[in-house]
């Protein structure tokens, strides 16, 4: 058993090692670009900036995939829960999990949460809701599991489906998000959309956003942030 868990954290080590010479790799061609989806250059600023200045606190990031997010929201001081329901980085993550004391990182179904009711500060879903097939079963948990007064904050991808192509996300508009919290203890306090034009993601309008098309690429999101009521 120990042999086994020293060949797979030498393994996780190797891991490491290379994505941090690619990463300097990529830095060095000035193609630091190619190191995530474009979307994220504005998903995360506007995460952070709507989290608040106030460290400590309780988060719980659902649906992390190959993102390593939530590990820069532990360095800067919060508490974080990473959960997925794919194990592609498990080993990696759980790795980390060793190392930064207030990360864990989780295998956890986001329609079957695992925590107690009112426990976090703030739950996230960055560009995850729409890959989750019950996505008001995943909301209602979150809902259980934020404090009163509690932050969610969420990106997705909005506007038109391209005609002709087949999605592997769910491509949400105005009708849907409202539906999503209809009867639900939130209160939308803040929405914001960005849309891509020649490669750069700018904010935009309600109505802009709403009428861009988007097929594999996204081209348009829509990012929103709740407080819960009671």
């Amino acid at each position: 058993m120990i042999k086994k868990m020293n060949k797979d954290l030498f393994f996780v080590k190797i891991r490491i090692f290379f994505g941090n010479l690619f990463h300097r790799f990529l830095l060095k061609l000035g193609c630091d670009w190619l190191l995530l989806k474009k979307e994220r250059f504005v998903e995360y600023p506007w995460i952070i900036s709507n989290i608040g200045s106030e460290i400590g606190k309780k988060i719980l990031d659902i649906g992390v995939g190959s993102s390593s997010f939530s590990l820069q929201l532990a360095s800067l001081g919060h508490e974080v829960y990473a959960i997925d329901l794919e194990d592609s980085r498990e080993k990696e993550l759980k790795y980390f999990s060793t190392k930064i004391p207030s990360y864990h990182f989780l295998i956890v179904d986001a329609t079957k949460l695992l925590y107690g009711k009112a426990i976090f500060d703030c739950v996230l879903f960055i560009s995850s809701l729409e890959h989750i097939l019950k996505p008001e079963k995943a909301i209602s948990e979150a809902e259980r599991v934020l404090k009163k007064g509690g932050l969610l904050l969420i990106t997705v991808p909005y506007g038109i489906k391209k005609k002709g192509c087949n999605l592997d996300f769910y491509l949400y508009n105005k009708k849907s998000v409202d539906r999503l919290f209809k009867e639900r203890n939130f209160e939308i306090i803040k929405k914001d959309y960005f849309t891509q034009i020649s490669g750069n993601w700018l904010r935009s309008s309600e109505k802009k956003a709403e009428n861009t098309t988007s097929g594999l690429v996204v081209n348009s999101i829509i990012c929103l942030c709740l407080i819960k009521t009671i």
